[in-house]
């Protein structure tokens, strides 16, 4: 019985973090909302796509949060709730769900949202020729969905999906005009229509996505203070990839709100009161490398612990993260997941033990220092992305790592080719970073069918660790269902497959005019525009 009561806290506390509506208002501004006028809002990485049946980049969020809705919603007690599904119900075996939906609702292309529409974006995402790459892990073992009329729809899975109601309320299952989908064919992963509260206008490479209002909204997620169409005419999303600029832009007032706030500059924008400031810990894996257990010479398990006791995660936040992303203690979740176990006592920041285990493991010191076992070097090759904090992350553990023998190489692409070339293996550390509550979603990222085509990236396969993560995602009796992920993340760590860096943050900064600004509810990561407003 104590898992309801986790699941809740561990939600409420995370959505009570984030700020609904960042700044009262102003002295001397009127009491209600202005509609009209324009934004700016920068983010720093371009979407893969705005196709949320394919893609699986966080960056395409930031944008299709605002573009499509969600079948239910979450409040900040963790209570699922209404959205676009006005009811539901369960069978008593946690197979088969009957979705209500609310009558009323358009596409932006003027096409009906109805039962037809959410069969058809379930059965596209699980279409071995959408090649999805996160909604389908988010649908489990999918059986069908039949429509009952034109307002239900019944979906059927193989074995119980105890997560799926969850999972409604995460942004990658928004729901996908068909129409437009199937006139748009290939180009449609840049041409998104949904039923949001804004409208795609234009995408302009390696520059801003432009949205424009939705004039026909009328069906608001609960928790939004405002009910009908959005406030502000046109909001423009922005790519600057350099963080000083970025913040620059926002300084000079080019911007009107920034994303992803080098934790360098948010104690500086906090103390200023033109700007209002939100940091949220995101729920998920937090910042991990993952250890290729398939490629020299982490292949061998005394070099993976090795590692492991190298990761002094507070030293690592201070250096790398100016302490305001927090050591993340131990596992392979992150702290404010359900069924989080605390694996930090595993591998205590010890040098002297990383160099036992590598001595008794065979790894002899050459002439250069560099260890040497079999003939095979001890060097490592890291691929991550190019940002300041995790370059500075594996500058500083690449020069711990010399002072046991070991060398490493850093290679930093960009979201494409560094997805291509961990899914080929040619790394030995992988940046991962995922944002998800439901545990079931662990299969999509740790599962060996996800090596070579997946997220799989430490690319061994553990009959021990497969069994759990198939048994966790379809165990319906929720105690068993928590001891099964506890068990998982134990054995992750004892394989040593993840090293733990710090827990994941979103800061993000706003003008002080610009009320009713908004992360997005439950993954608290994605800016949500529907009730924002410039004070006048």
């Amino acid at each position: 019985m104590r898992n309801r009561p986790l699941l809740l806290v561990v939600i409420g506390a995370l959505i009570g973090a984030i700020a609904i509506g960042t700044t009262g208002p102003a002295s001397g501004a009127p009491a209600g909302p202005t509609p009209g006028g324009q934004i700016s809002y920068a983010t720093n990485r371009e979407p893969d796509m705005l196709d949320v049946n394919v893609g699986s980049s966080r960056y395409d969020r930031w944008v299709t949060a605002s573009i499509y809705d969600q079948l239910l919603a979450m409040d900040q007690s963790g209570k699922i709730l209404p959205w676009l599904a006005e009811k539901w119900s369960v069978s008593g075996d946690g197979r088969v769900y009957t979705l209500n939906l609310k009558r009323g609702v358009e596409f932006h292309d003027g096409t009906p949202f109805n039962a037809e529409a959410v069969k058809f974006n379930f059965d596209r995402i699980m279409d071995p020729a959408t090649k999805s790459t996160s909604a389908i892990g988010l649908l489990g073992e999918y059986d069908k969905t039949e429509v009952v009329d034109p307002q239900t729809v019944r979906v059927a899975f193989k074995r119980p999906h105890p997560g799926f109601l969850t999972n409604l309320t995460d942004v990658t299952l928004g729901i996908q005009s068909p129409t437009a989908i199937r006139r748009s064919g290939a180009d449609y992963v840049r041409n998104p229509v949904g039923t949001g509260p804004f409208m795609f206008k234009e995408w302009i490479r390696r520059d801003r996505i432009v949205l424009v209002r939705n004039p026909k909204y009328q069906w608001a997620p609960p928790w939004s203070s405002n009910r009908g169409p959005a406030y502000l005419e046109q909001v423009t999303i922005r790519m600057i990839p350099e963080d000083g600029s970025r913040v620059a832009g926002f300084e000079s007032g080019q911007l009107d709100g920034i994303g992803r706030v080098p934790p360098q500059n948010a104690t500086t924008l906090r103390i200023d009161k033109r700007w209002v400031v939100n940091n949220v810990v995101l729920p998920g894996t937090g910042v991990q490398l993952v250890v290729n257990g398939n490629r020299a010479p982490t292949d061998d398990i005394a070099m993976r612990r090795a590692l492991e006791h190298m990761m002094n995660t507070d030293e690592g936040s201070r250096i790398a993260y100016f302490s305001q992303w927090f050591p993340h203690r131990g596992s392979v979740l992150s702290s404010n997941n359900p069924y989080f176990e605390n694996t930090s006592k595993m591998y205590p920041f010890n040098q002297q033990r990383a160099d036992q285990l590598l001595e008794e493991g065979g790894w002899r010191r050459g002439p250069d220092g560099i260890r040497v076992k079999n003939n095979v070097r001890a060097r490592l090759v890291y691929i991550g992305f190019p940002s300041i904090e995790t370059t500075r992350t594996m500058e500083w553990m690449g020069a711990n790592l010399r002072r046991i023998g070991v060398e490493l190489t850093i290679r930093e692409l960009d979201t494409g080719a560094i997805h291509r070339a961990r899914q080929a293996g040619e790394h030995n550390l992988a940046h991962l970073t995922f944002i998800f509550l439901d545990p079931g979603f662990l299969r999509t990222l740790y599962h060996s069918e996800g090596s070579g085509r997946g997220w799989n990236f430490y690319h061994t396969k553990d009959a021990q660790i497969d069994q759990a993560l198939e048994q966790g995602q379809v165990e319906a009796n929720l105690q068993r269902r928590e001891q099964i992920f506890r068990d998982f993340q134990k054995r992750m760590m004892e394989q040593a497959f993840i090293i733990p860096i710090v827990y994941q943050h979103q800061t993000s900064a706003v003008k002080a005019q610009l009320a009713g600004f908004t992360l997005y509810p439950v993954l608290g990561e994605y800016p949500y525009f529907q009730s924002a407003y410039l004070r006048r």
